[in-house]
Order: C-alpha cells, then structure tokens, then sequence
C-alpha cells in the first residue's frame, strides 16, 4: 500500500505518495541533485528549469545506454544458450541444429581405449 514519503530534494522538502521506502526515494533524489550539480557546477538550491531539463536528457541518455546494453547481453546470452543446447545429445529445443537420433553423439574431451 503506498504511503505519504518526505523527501529532500535540490534544496526542498518533497511529499510523494510511493510504495518504495523513504531511503530509496531519498537515494534517487541524491543521484537527481548530483546531476544538477554537475550541470551547474554547484550544489542545487532552486528549480531553475534549464538545469532540471539537461540533467533530464543526461539521465534518459543513462537509461537508453542502459536499455541497449541488457539487450545486447540478453541477445548474446540467448545466442549461447542455444549453441549449448545444440551439443546436448537428445536435446529437444526446438531451435537446436538437427542431428540423427541414431548417430552416435560426437566425441569429445578425454578418450579411454582400452
């Protein structure tokens, strides 16, 4: 159930209703009012809309960054799953490269002969 949080931000106090913990909230308003700072060059003490907008673009451009890179691991991690799978003898992934069911499974790694 969300409840009334306080929080300090740029400068103010901020009410917001959230189901998040107050120290989570008061952790994104730290991380917001360290990029107007960075904008600015000083500690944020006001709502100057340039300085809110230009940290708004650098976190979306944190987040697109963000987005792009899970997808790429995701893509890889698929990719990977599946060559495993492929050299699962009997494997049914649907996905995985055919083999003979009657074909003896590819040998590899150590052999003993006896």
């Amino acid at each position: 159930m969300s409840e009334i949080r306080a929080i300090s931000m740029m400068g103010r106090e901020l009410r917001l209703r959230s189901d998040e913990p107050a120290e989570h909230l008061q952790a994104l308003a730290r991380y917001v009012d360290g990029k107007v700072q960075q904008v600015s060059g000083k500690k944020p003490d006001g709502a100057d809309p340039h300085l809110l907008m230009v940290a708004s673009l650098q976190l979306a451009d944190e987040v697109f960054k963000l987005r792009a890179q899970q997808a790429e691991l995701a893509a890889k991690l698929r990719s990977t799953s599946r060559s495993l799978l492929g050299r699962i003898p009997g494997s049914t992934d649907p996905r995985a490269p055919e083999r003979d069911a009657l074909a003896p499974a590819p040998q590899q790694g150590i052999t003993v002969r006896s």
